[in-house]
């Protein structure tokens, strides 16, 4: 049988830069304040520092007023101040857009795709993956002309030579959470996450100093973006970050072992970050991760919803409390999913300072199953498999389901005939989560990716994959804990098989659902459902889908 033959990709084969880094670039980053005190000897020979900062890092400069990252946006990479100003605005400017991201296909291009010619299964052009130099493309980011107006009208923050920004985001997953806009002509080394990785994991000072920013950075940016705060000036923000705690629950490494868990035994083995019957003596806020909310029942205890990172618990509690004279009990319990970071913020700070300030209809109503036991089936399934973590689940009504994949056909058209889901997942009663990826609010997949080559894409946030840069080591699948993310066994554009041309052994590449990211109208499978069996679903509100599954 005829075959081809390529390298194998590896760790090393596509840098981060446009441009190969020079000796006297790595020695200018090394030269930086938070390069200075890493001990190079700290670092393996197989992975020495300079490899590292030379294919994960770059130099990046900027004009006055561009932006260098946007509030709301999903990156990957940590930025340190070489030379000039930057301004962190912790209030998004009107009118600050992206430029057109070009990220869509042309409409003959989409036609072509879904009723031209089929091309074989998983064929590749090989010439794709010849070794690169570069590199990521800078995001396409407007520029602010009367950033000095802006200054002077809003709060900002000044950041100069050997200060870094864009840590937060790069290693929580998380989005931006303010605009970065320099100030002057800037000169600054960007490092992606998996640079920062590696580093972290040899260097303790740096791997310190980053946490330490983390729990400060992240509590002065949330307290200023979230809508629970908008009310606050900055010396209330000041007293309740000086006074609120930051805490950790759970694991990290949650994901690993999520489909070994026994289901009868789960809730057991979520720690209780508050318990019902507890004094209310302070609101909880979801910095990061999931949280179960459960009551007691005869029984034991029963699920009655969640939260997640922007939400709070025990704040109506709180208030109702207030308003009827009560004795300041707590009357659900708090579990963690996975992990979990939250501020635990002092009830008289909430009473005196955040209460007074939430508008009519800020406050979501307490979270509750519906009656009967199926819809708490369905919300002890979604909860129990952390479904809750898609922005973007496909979720299928086996009531109106007939089978007829023209779900799948519509994927394959819109993926050169490749299909990049499978019709069917976890069921409970008429509800299914198929195995297509929910585009995560907390992508664990990106976690372990040596290359970068499953990402967030910053103008669409979905996540998806760089077939060029991936080396199909495998582990975005085995990260992935709804096993959404299939290895396959690629082809060339002639459909002979690809062997590494080493050990012969077939070349392998990761293939998921991309949302159509790049294709007009949204995802293929939703609109091509003739029976309105399939939707894609924000799982932000677990009754939003019982309304939808009961319509």
């Amino acid at each position: 049988m005829a075959y081809s033959t390529i390298q194998r990709p590896t760790r090393w084969d596509r840098a981060f830069g446009d441009e190969a880094m020079s000796e006297a670039d790595i020695a200018l980053i090394l030269a930086q304040p938070f390069f200075a005190q890493i001990d190079t000897q700290a670092f393996p020979a197989q992975m020495p520092l300079a490899d590292i900062l030379s294919h994960d890092s770059r130099i990046v400069r900027y004009e006055p007023g561009e932006v260098i990252i946007r509030r709301g946006d999903y990156g990957n990479s940590l930025f340190a101040v070489v030379e000039g100003t930057v301004r962190v605005l912790l209030q998004s400017p009107r009118g600050l857009q992206r430029r057109a991201p070009g990220q869509w296909r042309r409409w003959s291009r989409a036609f072509a795709s879904t009723f031209g010619s089929r091309r074989r299964v998983e064929n590749r052009d090989l010439a794709r993956y010849q070794i690169q130099t570069g590199g990521t493309p800078r995001a396409a980011y407007t520029r602010i002309r009367d950033l000095d107006r802006i200054v002077a009208e809003t709060q900002t923050v000044p950041l100069g030579q050997g200060e870094i920004f864009g840590e937060i985001a790069a290693l929580t997953r998380q989005a931006r959470s303010a605009d970065v806009v320099a100030e002057t002509p800037v000169t600054a080394v960007e490092i992606r996450w998996q640079g920062i990785r590696d580093i972290r994991r040899f260097a303790r000072p740096v791997r310190d100093q980053l946490n330490d920013r983390y729990r400060d950075r992240t509590l002065a940016n949330t307290l200023a973006r979230e809508p629970l705060f908008a009310g606050l000036d900055a010396k209330v923000i000041e007293a309740i970050a000086s006074e609120s705690l930051i805490e950790t629950y759970g694991e990290e490494d949650w994901y690993l072992r999520l489909q070994k868990l026994d289901l009868a035994g789960r809730l057991e083995q979520e720690p209780v970050i508050v318990a019902e019957g507890h004094q209310l003596d302070d609101v909880l806020f979801i910095l990061s991760g999931f949280g179960r909310v459960t009551e007691t029942v005869e029984r034991g205890q029963r699920t009655i919803g969640y939260v997640r990172a922007g939400e709070a618990h025990g704040l109506r509690e709180l208030l109702e409390d207030l308003q009827s004279g009560g004795i300041g009990l707590r009357r659900t319990s708090l579990r963690a999913i996975g992990t979990v970071n939250v501020l635990r913020i002092p009830s008289t700070l909430v009473e005196h300072h955040i209460l007074p300030t939430l508008a009519p209809g800020q406050l979501r109503p307490q979270q509750k199953s519906r009656a009967g036991e199926d819809s708490q089936r369905r919300l002890d399934f979604i909860v129990d498999g952390r479904y809750m973590n898609g922005t973007a689940t496909m979720v299928i009504d086996l009531a109106r389901c007939t089978g007829c994949d023209d779900c799948v056909r519509a994927c394959a058209s819109a993926h050169d005939n490749n299909p990049r889901f499978v019709r069917h997942g976890h069921s409970e009663a008429n509800l299914m989560i198929a195995n297509a990826c929910m585009h995560c609010v907390d992508p664990v997949c990106l976690i372990g990716c040596p290359t970068g080559a499953i990402r967030r894409i910053e103008e669409t946030r979905t996540v998806a994959i760089n077939d060029a840069a991936c080396i199909g080591c495998q582990t975005c699948a085995n990260s992935c804990p709804y096993s959404n993310i299939r290895m396959v066994e690629i082809r060339d554009t002639a459909g002979k098989p690809v062997l590494d041309a080493d050990t012969n052994q077939p070349i392998i590449k990761a293939t998921k659902c991309d949302l159509c990211f790049d294709t007009p109208g949204g995802p293929s499978c939703e609109r091509a459902c003739p029976h309105d069996a399939l939707i894609r679903m924000d799982m932000q509100d677990p009754f939003s889908l019982l309304k939808w599954i009961e319509r």
